[in-house]
């Protein structure tokens, strides 16, 4: 999961309350497992637009893992690849908002998040498209593979995805892809993605949102 660098990041990366995520949740009582749920912004979203009754979360850092609990049900602090939960086929939804690739084994994670989840249940994950223009051109043109602060080339990253290898990796576990979206910043690239008709929008955009559902 986020080292140690992140804690001197600008406080919006613990602090941002994900439209992408939080609009894929209807209104209702929900039980919902976030994963990476930093300093608790979804899940006071999800308590106030009352898609939630209940939020649990995970936490690598106490810092932010005790702001969150001031909302939360209850926080687990720790790593998410260490641990063991308490919960079986519980949760409406999991939420993994930019976790994944940060860990070890997302693979194994995602073989938790099926048990975690009701039959029926819902995980709902972005990931950051290592499929983009930049980052191809970087490669192929310059011959660079260069890490950054922050972003898709975020030096703290351990594994990279496509859209595609994202969804082998839910369907690997048991999940079944229900629907995906690119989230494309930026007005010229959104005018672009019009005008092809998304064409290029594997190329053009910075994250894969994707809804996977458990079987029944």
């Amino acid at each position: 999961m986020l080292n140690q660098s992140h804690t001197s990041k600008q406080d919006t990366y613990y602090n941002r309350e994900r439209p992408s995520i939080v609009n894929l949740i209807p209104a209702g009582p929900h039980l919902i497992l976030d994963l990476g749920c930093a300093s608790g912004a979804v899940g006071r979203r999800l308590l106030a637009d009352k898609k939630a009754a209940t939020v649990i979360g995970v936490e690598l850092f106490p810092s932010a893992a005790q702001e969150a609990a001031q909302h939360y049900q209850d926080v687990h602090t720790g790593d998410i690849e260490e641990m063991t939960l308490p919960y079986k086929n519980h949760f409406d939804y999991v939420i993994c908002g930019d976790i994944l690739e940060h860990l070890k084994n997302p693979y194994a994670v995602i073989d938790k998040i099926n048990g975690f989840l009701k039959p029926g249940g819902k995980l709902i994950c972005s990931l950051p498209n290592i499929r983009h223009w930049q980052v191809l051109c970087n490669l192929a043109l310059g011959g660079a593979w260069e890490y950054q602060d922050a972003g898709i080339m975020d030096r703290t990253h351990l594994r990279f995805f496509t859209r595609r290898s994202c969804h082998q990796m839910f369907r690997d576990g048991g999940l079944q892809v229900e629907q995906w979206q690119m989230l494309i910043t930026g007005r010229k690239f959104k005018l672009i993605n019009g005008a092809t008709l998304g064409l290029f929008k594997e190329f053009i955009g910075t994250q894969v949102v994707t809804v996977a559902t458990k079987p029944r």
